[in-house]
């Protein structure tokens, strides 16, 4: 693991002097920065008090109370600059780890981070790898990278792109037009429209997957609907770019096939 978050600044300290030359016991007087030198509030308000400026009462600035300047020692004033410069400086070299540490992550996992990149902007949302692509998208793209392990999130990466190809080579041309479905419900999500919304399911099957509406008549006991193996008829349409994926519609003659544990025990046997 690189050691990034102790590296040394890179710059010098921007801090400059506001009074170079005076002494720091010296008072400063100046115009007020909030009103203008004027002593008054210019916006609308509704508290008055007596401001010194104008020698009436009126909505007076908060800022110098009405006097219309502001006075101050110069060592209070470079004592303000001092901590606003080391403020300045912690987050200018903060900034620059973490653009010294994204160059040297790229340099080693330029390859595998544009496969992910690629693959979580193909993958539907819903689908559990696009959310496993997208969290070490995410480490790496946030000031968390300079805790970032890089042989552990390339180890991380190399399992989602072998994952990726795996399903890849796995896939099938969905069935098209009136047919009868099997598959396991992968992943659910309520879908608004004019009538009030629909429970929508993804289905995946051997080397196919289709979306659409829950039929009516399946019910899972209680239980949420992911990971249940089903069974219904329905229309198939393909999609327009990628063959192994469908959206069905009509679904009719539901039938609930086994419940996620004895799924989980069937596939044991």
């Amino acid at each position: 693991m690189r050691d990034v978050k102790n590296a040394p600044s890179t710059g010098a300290s921007s801090y400059q002097d506001p009074y170079p030359g005076r002494k720091g016991a010296d008072r400063i007087t100046e115009a007020c920065g909030a009103c203008g030198g004027t002593g008054i509030y210019s916006a609308p308000s509704r508290i008055t008090f007596y401001t010194s400026s104008v020698g009436d009462v009126t909505t007076g600035c908060f800022a110098c109370g009405g006097a219309g300047t502001r006075s101050f020692l110069v060592s209070s004033a470079r004592s303000t600059a001092r901590r606003r410069a080391r403020l300045a400086d912690e987050a200018r070299d903060a900034l620059a780890r973490i653009v010294s540490a994204q160059a040297r992550f790229m340099e080693e996992n330029a390859s595998a981070h544009g496969a992910l990149t690629h693959a979580y902007g193909e993958l539907r949302e819903g689908d559990p790898l696009r959310r496993r692509a997208g969290d070490p998208l995410d480490a790496a793209e946030t000031a968390g990278i300079e805790e970032l392990d890089f042989d552990v999130w390339g180890l991380e990466a190399e399992a989602v792109i072998a994952e990726l190809r795996k399903r890849e080579a796995a896939k099938r041309p969905v069935p098209t037009g009136r047919v009868r479905l099997e598959g396991e419900i992968t992943a659910t999500k309520w879908v608004e429209n004019a009538y009030g919304g629909s429970l929508k399911m993804l289905v995946t099957g051997p080397g196919w997957k289709v979306w659409g509406s829950v039929p009516r008549g399946l019910e899972f006991d209680g239980r949420p609907a992911r990971g249940h193996r089903v069974a219904f008829t329905a229309t198939v349409e393909r999609g327009d770019d990628d063959e192994s994926f469908g959206f069905f519609s009509r679904p009719a003659k539901p039938q609930l096939l086994a419940h996620p544990v004895e799924a989980s025990a069937a596939d044991a046997e």
